[in-house]
């Protein structure tokens, strides 16, 4: 799979998600006709593809024959969307049938783990793969083959595709390929996540960086420290102001943008990306970009506060967390103890960007880390953070 890189941080990441969507679904309809495909025009672009002039009808009787366990929650994903577009399921069995026109999934172990063939003739269409994966990989890969009406909800209790002939060989150029939310800057609704993760799953993206934390919103609810939440996920309403004009609160003013996931929310997204062998990583910012959670216990900080959630990007921010207070790393363990339960990915994210030491150099307690360390300045300190 040659894919597109779609890591990157922004200030815009609401309407960035939109227009991204957008130009997915416009490619997909350029790939997905109702006519049969002149060339495959998928994304990402397979390894090789190879077009014959056979015809392979899919309709509602067309079966899922899956002689092997181990491929058969690769295709659970596949079998809701036809249930969703024509009311009921295709057919799952184990043997097969000759006179059947079936798509028919087996296990081959020398391909890669994510690697699949999907092989479509006039009599039947063939999948191979090693693992799950692969499985899941081809029927979304057949997925954009179909017309671009089988992603819509429906009742089409009959429906028929011409699909033409191909045999496609594929397998991913990147093991991680990721694509970061930013839901501290603007906030989207768990819903909204899941069909991101469905965009992604659609395109054998395999990662979800979910950015959960910033100085302008904490977002994953912590029981030990209610108050990230109860606080740290509100911030006064200034969206209707360019990201980097946006005064900070005033006195008086009640803090009304925001939102957090629960735990149980955290549950649930990470359940529906692993269906969809999606990988979510977390990421937890530290020791800057932090105000969120200061704002929520000025004591971690070196100056107490007071701190407010910011609405904006106004800088210099030289809100951090102080290095030379034992309590800022009793806090950080509890809250990351929480996240690696909620979470089963291999890594947590840190963060670690642009953590301005301003405070750190002005604090006692930080330079007498330093002292007590051994450590040659600010920087080494945040190593050693």
């Amino acid at each position: 799979m040659r894919i597109f890189t779609l890591e990157r941080k922004s200030r815009k990441m609401k309407q960035q998600i939109k227009l991204t969507a957008l130009t997915f679904m416009t490619l997909i309809m350029v790939a997905c006709s109702s006519e049969l495909p002149q060339k495959a025009a998928l994304i990402p672009l397979p390894d090789t593809v190879n077009t014959t002039n056979d015809v392979f009808v899919f309709t509602n009787q067309t079966r899922l024959v899956v002689n092997n366990k181990v491929l058969q929650t690769g295709t659970a994903v596949f079998n809701e969307k036809i249930s969703r577009y024509a009311g009921r399921p295709l057919e799952v069995v184990s043997n097969y049938d000759e006179a059947k026109h079936d798509i028919i999934i087996t296990q081959n172990k020398a391909l890669a783990s994510e690697a699949y063939v999907l092989n479509i003739t006039s009599e039947n269409i063939r999948i191979e793969s090693a693992t799950a994966a692969g499985t899941f990989y081809a029927l979304q890969t057949l997925l954009q083959l179909c017309p671009r009406d089988i992603l819509k909800a429906g009742n089409h209790s009959s429906f028929k595709f011409r699909l033409g002939g191909m045999k496609i060989e594929d397998g991913p150029q990147f093991a991680w390929r990721g694509m970061m939310l930013d839901v501290s800057r603007h906030f989207f609704s768990k819903d909204e996540v899941l069909e991101l993760i469905d965009y992604l799953a659609f395109h054998k993206i395999n990662v979800f960086h979910w950015h959960l934390v910033d100085d302008q919103g904490w977002r994953i609810e912590i029981k030990k420290y209610p108050k990230l939440t109860e606080l740290g996920a509100w911030r006064v309403d200034r969206e209707h102001l360019p990201w980097n004009a946006r005064p900070p609160i005033e006195k008086g003013e009640k803090a009304t943008y925001g939102g957090f996931y629960t735990r149980e929310d955290i549950k649930e997204v990470v359940a529906y990306a692993q269906k969809r062998f999606v990988t979510v990583v977390p990421e937890i910012e530290m020791p800057g970009h932090t105000t969120s959670s200061l704002a929520a216990y000025p004591e971690l900080a070196c100056t107490n506060g007071p701190f407010n959630v910011m609405p904006g990007g106004l800088w210099p921010i030289t809100d951090i967390y102080c290095a030379g207070k034992d309590e800022t790393f009793h806090f950080i363990e509890d809250v990351l103890t929480e996240v690696i339960e909620l979470f089963p990915s291999k890594y947590i994210h840190i963060g670690g960007d642009e953590a301005n030491k301003a405070e750190w150099e002005k604090c006692e307690k930080c330079q007498a880390r330093i002292k007590q360390e051994k450590l040659k300045d600010e920087h080494a300190l945040q190593s050693y953070f």
